[in-house]
């Protein structure tokens, strides 16, 4: 009995870690909706000064094309995302 106790604890345990991830993310996408896009990354590392339009168009920064699109998770992802919009 014990161990099926702490088999169930187990599963409720990841369960209660993912609908706490799943309402954050929810709760991010209605402030964005709303206009706050403040949890989300602005992309000011990728900022490349040497390229022709990027400051015009404004790809990184407060407000930008990346700031809008970027909902990945990792550093590889956000890199990945900053060099396709450079192009």
């Amino acid at each position: 009995m014990f161990i099926r106790i702490v088999i169930l604890f187990g599963r409720s345990e990841w369960k209660v870690d993912y609908y706490s991830l799943l309402e954050k993310i929810n709760r991010e996408e209605a402030a964005a909706l709303e206009g706050d896009w403040s949890s989300f990354c602005e992309g000011n590392e990728y900022t490349d000064q040497g390229h022709d339009f990027s400051n015009d168009i404004d790809l990184f920064g407060e407000r930008s094309l990346f700031n809008y699109l970027d909902r990945t998770v990792t550093e590889q992802g956000s890199s990945t995302l900053a060099g396709w919009l450079r192009k």
